[in-house]
């Protein structure tokens, strides 16, 4: 079973997911939160940081391009290794494909490539977005004590909060929203009950089945319940 978390930077996703994932492990059950390695990303922003001095210069010094290839390499890596893998447990998405579209926007690249990928990845038992403004999200970002990337800017989190929007019509996705405000019991039960409900059916979930090249629209209608 997968759930995904997205929203912009400092929005609450990796909190929900590895909070929401512990409270499933003290009912017993398999859950756990994950997200890729990102390994090939991490080498473009050493580079980066080695020639520029900067590890997000990619987007200015580099084609954006380069590191959104990177990107989408290591969420194959992630699809082969661990969200083939996801029957019989409940895993928890600290992002998905929809935020790497959100940011291929954000970069003002050509979404294509990644577009014709979508359909290799497991659809979402539920597919959530934790809606927070790009205001709230800099003050999160700002008490976390680390200097903050250049990404990060108030300025750039109201870019990629608008390609966030742009991504949801453009493809047709309806995920359920959830203020940012850590309301963790009314997810868990969400889940708790979409597992019921899957189990149920005896699905378990899987592929969108379209393979690459399907329509995008097609590909991703998978709000709640769909």
């Amino acid at each position: 079973m997968l759930i995904t978390f997205s929203g912009i930077d400092g929005s609450g996703k990796t909190t929900y997911a590895e909070t929401v994932a512990e409270a499933l492990r003290r009912r017993g059950l398999p859950a756990f939160a994950g997200r890729p390695v990102y390994l090939t990303c991490k080498a473009v922003e050493s580079f980066c940081e080695a020639q520029f001095g900067s590890l997000t210069s990619f987007v200015t010094r580099l084609d954006p391009q380069v590191y959104l290839h990177a990107l989408m390499a290591d969420w194959l890596e992630h699809l082969t290794r661990t969200l083939r893998h996801h029957e019989g447990k409940i895993i928890l998405c600290d992002r998905y494909v929809y935020d790497v579209c959100a940011q291929l926007l954000h970069y003002r690249t050509d979404p294509a490539p990644a577009l014709r990928l979508l359909g290799y990845f497991p659809r979402p038992a539920l597919s959530y977005f934790l809606t927070v403004s790009p205001e709230q999200a800099r003050a999160r970002i700002d008490r976390r004590g680390q200097a903050p990337r250049d990404l990060e800017s108030l300025d750039n989190l109201m870019v990629l909060d608008q390609a966030y929007r742009d991504v949801r019509e453009l493809l047709a996705w309806s995920p359920v929203e959830r203020e940012s405000t850590f309301d963790f019991d009314t997810v868990v039960a969400e889940i708790l009950a979409a597992r019921a409900d899957e189990r149920a059916r005896g699905s378990a979930g899987g592929r969108y089945g379209g393979g690459p090249g399907v329509p995008a629209a097609d590909l991703l209608r998978v709000g709640a319940g769909e």
